[in-house]
């Protein structure tokens, strides 16, 4: 209980001083990571109300676990690999927001974490790193989106953003609104009860995401949480096939 509210906290303030910031100033890793963890909270708590209600009832102890876990993440692990990211220089010094290296960073990513997420269900050498968050096969919510083991979170989760600041050195404020795009989907295709929704066939779906914790898809998916390689990969082959 102390730890919900130390995290509720967090989020409630650093979401306060987002809005009421003057003169504006970048968030840095600690803030996006509250932010985070406060908004996986939030969604549990309401919008996935019943699915945090069922998976309490099949294993109390997991559920803590994957919160202890979760909170590691974000408040340690990711923060960490900001300032050295800061540190290093690989953000650049301009004022803005800038939306192509938004979107290259998140393409970054999506690539990055696929090529992980693919090598940690296909190699022996590396599934054991996977195994923790696939104890949350059955019942899915928002917040153990991030409920990974730490090699997890920093091999598929901080390495692509790592690689994406060398590549692109983007502003800050286009890499935190890329951190925070793909923060947000992670906590989206986490969530059941928007399985139903229609959704683009661009972009990796709850529904598919429930069907891989699952094992239910026909065909493989390791993409997550923004692009949906798999369906591009087909669309781009249809392409070349007709021409």
């Amino acid at each position: 209980m102390k730890l919900k509210l130390l995290i509720y906290s967090l989020f409630v303030n650093n979401v306060c001083s987002l809005i009421t910031r003057s003169p504006p100033q970048c968030l840095g890793g600690l803030e996006l990571g509250a932010i985070t963890l406060g908004t996986g909270f939030l969604m549990d708590t309401t919008l996935s109300k019943n699915s945090r209600h069922q998976l309490k009832k099949q294993s109390p102890q997991l559920l803590e676990k994957g919160i202890q876990t979760t909170a590691t993440n974000l408040l340690v692990i990711g923060p960490s690999y900001y300032y050295g990211i800061e540190k290093l220089g690989l953000l650049s010094d301009r004022v803005g927001c800038v939306p192509s290296e938004v979107f290259s960073l998140v393409i970054i990513h999506s690539l990055g974490y696929y090529s992980a997420h693919r090598l940690m269900h296909r190699s022996d050498l590396f599934r054991k790193y996977h195994s923790f968050h696939h104890q949350f096969n059955e019942t899915l919510i928002p917040s153990i989106g991030n409920s990974v083991s730490i090699s997890e979170f920093t091999f598929a989760y901080m390495f692509p953003f790592v690689l994406g600041s060398l590549i692109i050195n983007p502003v800050q404020d286009s890499f935190n609104l890329s951190i925070m795009i793909v923060s947000f989907m992670n906590l989206v295709i986490h969530t059941p009860e928007l399985g139903e929704i229609n959704w683009s066939k661009w972009l990796v779906s709850p529904k598919t995401h429930l069907r891989h914790h699952r094992g239910e898809n026909i065909q493989k998916t390791y993409s997550a949480p923004t692009l949906n390689w798999e369906y591009i990969y087909e669309y781009v082959k249809t392409i070349l096939k007709n021409d």
